[in-house]
This record gives structure tokens, C-alpha cells and sequence, in this order.
């Protein structure tokens, strides 16, 4: 696919005011990955939930860890907050900093009180559910805290997820395709599971660790 679309990914991510940059076109391919991988899927997988009425509450990790040894052009990766979920950061033997410490804390918190309660914060004020039309997602950063965006990476992901399909022809998914799609998925699952706060954990906890390369 990437040697056919080879020219639409150069036009989409090509900054096009500095083309001389060699820079710029090592985080063109993390972007590339970034969004074909990891974010546009996850993104589209959350609407599709959300818009069947599930509940989906949507995390952007973009803490790159003090202690990271890998180059700055690759940015945040996948699996990057796994160590924070784990409290790997409240080693005082490793050299992570105090504002890394206090995001762990904090993710732990969060997530322990998502799995216990089916939402990551006391109402929904605080942290709101995902939809396609309020994509209102929360930030996970050592030096933001509660700080919300939208999307994640719009245009990117409309790039992937809209565009790139009706070019090559591939017709949009009916409603009746995608409650089938998604009631067998869900049936497949969790057909031992009850419950809406149960099933947005599965959302949340294994399908929607968004990771973004920045």
C-alpha cells in the first residue's frame, strides 16, 4: 500500500516551507507510523464505538520520560506509559524527576479508579466521554495536569480514515454493516461481561492507549 500511496503520504506530510530539512523528514516517517499504526485506528474504533453508544474516554500520553534514550526525533512511543500504569517512575533508585513521579501517581490513580467505578474521574465534567462530534480526549504530560484536546490529529487521521479509502475506492460502511461488525466483536469478547462500565474499561484499558510521536 505504501508504494502505491507513495506520493499522497509525500503531499500530507511534507512541510513544505522547509524541504530542504532533513530533519523534518525523519519525523514525517514517525508521524507515518505514529497515525497509520497506532492513533488513526484507534481514533476510528472510537468513534465507531461512541457512536453506537458506548461509552469511550480517550488518553494522549505525550510524556517523553526524562530518562528516554532514543533520539528526540522520535518522540513519544508506543508502550511509553506502560511504565507510568506500573509505577515504575516511583523507584527512587532511577532517575526520573518529581513531575514524572507525580504523573504516575496520578495515572495510577485514574486508572485504578476506572476500573473500579467505570470512570477515570468523579463526572463526567472532569473528564469527558469521547464522541465524534465533542472528541474531546485528555492529556497525560508531567507538566499538564486535567490539560484536554480534540482529535487527536485531525487532519491526519481524516487523511487515513476518509480520504485514502474513497481514493481508492473503498465504499463507507453502512450502519447496518457496522452494528453487525460490532455486535459480533462485543459478543466475541466479552460475552461473559455485563454492563456499559465494563465494556468501556476494555475500550480504555487494552484498545485506546493512544500514542502519538511528537
Amino acid at each position: 500500500m505504501f508504494n502505491r500511496n507513495l506520493y499522497e503520504f509525500l503531499f500530507q506530510y511534507t512541510d513544505w516551507d522547509r524541504v530542504n530539512d532533513g530533519y523534518q523528514y525523519q519525523r514525517a516517517i514517525a508521524d507515518i507510523v505514529g497515525d497509520y499504526f497506532f492513533i488513526c485506528p484507534s481514533t476510528h474504533f472510537a468513534q465507531l464505538f461512541a457512536d453506537r453508544g458506548m461509552k469511550v474516554y480517550y488518553y494522549f500520553f505525550t510524556q517523553r520520560t526524562s530518562t528516554n534514550v532514543w533520539g528526540k526525533w522520535m518522540g513519544v512511543m508506543h508502550g511509553d506509559e506502560v511504565e507510568y500504569v506500573f509505577g515504575h517512575p516511583l523507584n527512587k533508585s532511577l532517575e526520573y524527576t518529581d513531575d514524572e513521579r507525580d504523573l504516575s501517581l496520578r495515572m495510577i490513580h485514574y486508572f485504578t479508579r476506572f476500573a473500579y467505578t467505570g470512570m477515570p474521574m468523579a463526572s463526567e465534567t472532569e473528564w469527558p466521554s469521547y464522541t465524534r462530534n465533542h472528541p474531546k480526549y485528555f492529556i497525560w504530560n508531567a507538566e499538564k495536569k486535567n490539560a484536554f484536546g480534540r482529535g487527536p490529529r485531525t487532519t491526519a487521521c481524516a487523511f487515513w480514515n476518509e480520504f485514502l479509502p474513497r481514493l481508492k475506492g473503498v465504499p463507507d460502511p453502512t450502519p447496518e454493516a457496522c452494528k453487525s461488525a460490532m455486535a459480533s466483536s462485543v459478543s466475541a469478547g466479552v460475552s461473559q461481561l455485563r454492563g456499559s462500565s465494563t465494556i468501556a474499561s476494555i475500550i480504555l484499558l487494552p484498545v485506546l492507549v493512544v500514542y502519538r510521536f511528537i
